[in-house]
């Protein structure tokens, strides 16, 4: 490859850039300010590209010259089969010498992972260049675990975790207007959201089959591509029949003895570490996500009972083949709470249990959700809990019912109207 060539190519390019995805344009201008290394990171398919190419088109369009950003995207085949670092040094000083200008430079580098060793050129500019480079990578987590990037980079960085689509993201990306919270296409509007559309791809997609054979062939390639091969796993149908257990019990408390039990009735051979293991396969690829239990007066964490979510509801839904609207919105709060940052646990009593218990810097919330709480039993079931907490902390239920009130200084929110 001829160095003039590429980037001749990079100063003259253009680019799709996709859906704006603004809050995280917002967190990376917030980020930008640190001189540590900026990673972008999260499951496949969630336009982590198009949101660094947003970041750049962004700042072009302020102060920064393209002539001062060195951008390489690493999956671009048409400029190299296989990435190495003898080959990202050349590019990098011929950028220094012919086209690079003056005062601070920006380095974006897209899936770094298909680099071997591409630490020690990320770790080398950020020491040598530490007042004037400007460092942001992607990666995908299938290939490199956070625990290894701490190790790679020293702790000199700071992540950014991009997620699916959000409720908010889906209307806008849609041309979907709520004219008052009141507005009764709300309602369509999020049960069609809440069946498949988290993922940016569906949204370009109209057929129903199309829609799920999308879905199952990026869950497949995960399997395949970030768990089966990455661990020489030999146990391989073993692993999509976990996935699709932990997705049809998605919101139940389970441990890895209650899982070992009803999987050991179809796989004699499974023990303890193997289904532990495996799990921890499914969080690496953002597949899963577990929460700890506390209990209710101590506030001890109870280590051997969790609840498992999925980060994408199109997938559990069409994986688990189980539309609960129950479990679905529990997951649909659980991934909102994520997004604004908040650590969540379940609160685990002998005799009831709170969905979620979330904590952000000095404030804290106790979360109950449920479809609806018209029905009397069912009120007094969600309400219960929260009024025997003794504390001062915030309590809210949320539900899909119409009507807000308040009651005993508990707070009934519309789950939508909270949402976005």
């Amino acid at each position: 490859m001829k160095k003039e060539i590429f980037f001749d190519y990079i100063l003259k390019w253009f680019w799709e850039l996709g859906f704006l995805r603004k809050s995280y344009l917002e967190e990376l201008e917030i980020l930008d300010k640190s001189n540590v290394i900026k990673v972008i990171t999260w499951m496949r398919r969630v336009w982590k590209s198009f949101i660094l190419k947003q970041f750049i088109d962004k700042k072009i369009e302020s102060w920064v010259k393209k002539e001062n950003i060195f951008y390489l995207h690493l999956e671009d085949y048409r400029f190299w089969n296989k990435p190495d670092l003898k080959q990202l040094w050349e590019l990098f000083n011929y950028f220094l010498e012919k086209i690079y200008k003056w005062w601070d430079f920006y380095i974006f580098l897209d899936e770094i992972q298909n680099v071997d060793s591409w630490e020690k050129f990320v770790r080398t500019i950020n020491e040598k260049y530490q007042n004037s480079a400007h460092i942001f990578i992607t990666w995908s987590n299938s290939n490199l675990l956070s625990s290894e990037l701490s190790t790679l980079l020293t702790w000199r960085f700071i992540s950014l975790q991009v997620f699916p689509f959000s409720f908010k993201d889906y209307l806008e990306f849609k041309n979907l207007e709520l004219k008052s919270s009141l507005d009764t296409k709300k309602i369509d509007y999020f049960e069609e959201y809440i069946k498949y559309w988290s993922l940016p791809e569906i949204l370009k997609i109209d057929d129903e089959n199309i829609k799920s054979n999308y879905l199952k062939t990026l869950v497949d390639s995960i399997l395949f591509k970030d768990i089966i091969t990455r661990y020489k796993l030999r146990k391989t149908t073993f692993i999509s029949s976990l996935l699709k257990f932990i997705y049809t019990n998605t919101c139940s408390i389970l441990s890895i003895n209650s899982i070992l039990k009803f999987l050991k009735q179809d796989i004699k051979s499974l023990d303890y570490e193997t289904v532990d293991n495996y799990i921890s396969y499914l969080e690496n690829s953002f597949l899963i996500n577990k929460i700890d239990s506390k209990n209710s007066k101590t506030k001890e964490i109870l280590k051997s009972n969790k609840k498992y979510y999925s980060y994408d509801l199109g997938i559990r839904n069409i994986y688990s083949n189980n539309f609960d609207i129950e479990k679905i919105l529990e997951n649909y709060v659980y991934l909102e709470l994520q997004r604004k940052w908040y650590k969540v646990w379940v609160i685990n009593n002998p005799n009831y249990e709170i969905d979620f218990f979330a904590e952000k810097n000095d404030e804290k919330i106790y979360f109950q959700v449920s479809y609806t709480i018209k029905n009397k039993e069912t009120y007094n079931r969600e309400i219960k809990p929260l009024l025997l907490q003794k504390d001062n902390y915030k309590k809210v239920i949320l539900t899909l019912d119409e009507e807000e009130r308040e009651d005993r200084w508990i707070f009934i929110k519309n789950i939508i109207n909270w949402s976005i």
